[in-house]
Formats: C-alpha cells, structure tokens, sequence
C-alpha cells in the first residue's frame, strides 16, 4: 500500500480430489455460508459444501478474507466456478448479489429454518409452526395453495409476510428438483461444519486452516 506496508486481503483454498470428487459425484447444489473469525485477526471465513450420492457433507472450497462483502462473496465464487467449470443453470452481506453475477441463470434457495425464524417472531405458535412446515414441504402448487389458505384463516398478514420472501427460493412446490436431484430446504450442513471447527474458528489463521484441512482428509 502507499504506507508501505501489506495487508491481508484474501486466500483462496480447494483441493484437487475435492474437485474432482465434486464434480463427478456429487448432487448439483451447492451450500455457501460465513462465520466470524474469534482469533486476534478476526475477519471472515467464507465456506462452500456440496452433498454427495447420500446426501452426505462433502466440504469444497473455503476462503478467508478481511470482510464479508459482495466483492468478496463474487471473487471466491468465481474462482469456485473456475475450479468446478460450474454449470452455469439453474444472506449473507452481498451473497445474493455476487451470485447472481457469476450464475445468473442459477436456482437460488433460502434456508427455510431461518425463513420461520423470522416468521416466528410476527406469528408464534404450533399451529403457524405446523402450516408453515407443511408449504414449505409442499411438492406441488395446488397443495401450497391450500395450506396458505389455513394461514389466511389464521391471519392474513401471515400469508403477505411469506409471500414477499420469494415462494420460489424456499418452497419445495416451485423448487427446481430435476435439475439439482436435491429435496434439501434448509442449510443445516453449514451449522453442522460449524460446529466441527468451532475451536480452530479462535486460533490464528494458520492453525485454523491446517485443522480444516485436517478434517476434510
């Protein structure tokens, strides 16, 4: 920089049997989310998941980089697309956008467990809990439709809150399943890799990607 001195910005990180095994056996979906970093450099690491022929985890890419943001978000998925020679078909900070950039003609999903989080908070409940659960697992319009109607009985407020979240990005019924061969509706494998590196998340960044690389061998 003109001070004289460097700084990081971002590291880049796939393997190559990872990406071989991605392409050749694996479902056509894939995971992206990011996570705090505790340790005194702090910054973001931003991970990609894929599920293989047993919907088993089966962990990509992951990038560290100073800042989540949308450039960020677009330079990792580049070089994830570049890494993968991605098909090119069918919330984080700037997630959304920069996917939209490199695969604009991609199916984009919302993890239906934060989608009821935040309805939750308007419309509590068991029986909001059951209905939104139902249409959210719904695997055909007409069935969605009938379950909107029981919200609508309900309070129709819930049904304009859930219609203004995209129906097509976390509802099975207009889900593109014959393109991906995935059913998934939420990003558990995210919170389960979570929890999984946990502990490296508060050592420097060396040990912490040396204990990522541990566990996907």
């Amino acid at each position: 920089m003109s001070d004289g001195k460097n700084y990081f910005s971002k590291m880049y990180i796939c393997f190559a049997l990872v990406k071989e095994g991605m392409r050749g056996g694996c479902r056509r979906i894939i995971n992206l989310d990011g996570y705090f970093l505790k340790s005194f450099c702090q910054g973001e690491l931003l991970c990609t998941f894929g599920r293989d022929a047993n919907n088993g985890i089966f962990p990509i890419a992951w990038e560290v980089v100073y800042v989540e943001n949308k450039d960020n978000w677009k330079w990792f998925i580049e070089t994830l697309s570049k890494d993968l020679k991605c098909w090119n078909e069918g919330q984080s900070l700037g997630l959304v956008e920069a996917v939209k950039e490199v695969f604009p003609a991609a199916e984009h999903r919302q993890c239906a467990r934060h989608i009821y989080a935040n309805f939750r908070k308007r419309f509590s409940g068991a029986k909001f809990e059951n209905l939104f659960w139902k249409a959210n697992k719904a695997t055909t319009e007409a069935h969605f439709n009938r379950v909107m109607k029981d919200i609508e009985k309900l309070n129709p407020a819930a049904v304009v809150h859930l219609m203004d979240r995209d129906l097509k990005t976390w509802s099975l019924a207009f889900f593109r399943v014959h393109n991906s061969s995935c059913e998934s509706v939420e990003n558990g494998f995210s919170e389960s890799f979570n929890s999984v590196i946990l502990d490296a998340w508060k050592k420097p960044i060396i040990s912490m990607l040396e204990g990522i690389r541990i566990y996907v061998m």
